[in-house]
């Protein structure tokens, strides 16, 4: 792996953290469309490679704030 697949790499996850930090207490449905909207530029970023990622980042939001 390249240095520069490396820091797309970090960049990724840096971009889900922000996403998560942004929405983990995301309450409602205004909320909710933004996440999933910056969730969807995250694939359109990163590519369909990121979709999993992303969807399991959403996945840990929803979970926290449905369940504290």
């Amino acid at each position: 792996m390249t240095d520069e697949q490396l820091k797309t790499i970090y960049q990724l996850y840096t971009d889900l953290w922000r996403l998560f930090k942004a929405y983990h207490d995301a309450k409602t449905d205004e909320q909710w469309d933004e996440c999933t909207e910056q969730g969807a530029k995250l694939v359109e970023k990163y590519g369909e490679d990121a979709r999993p990622l992303m969807l399991d980042t959403v996945e840990l939001i929803e979970r926290r704030c449905n369940h504290g």
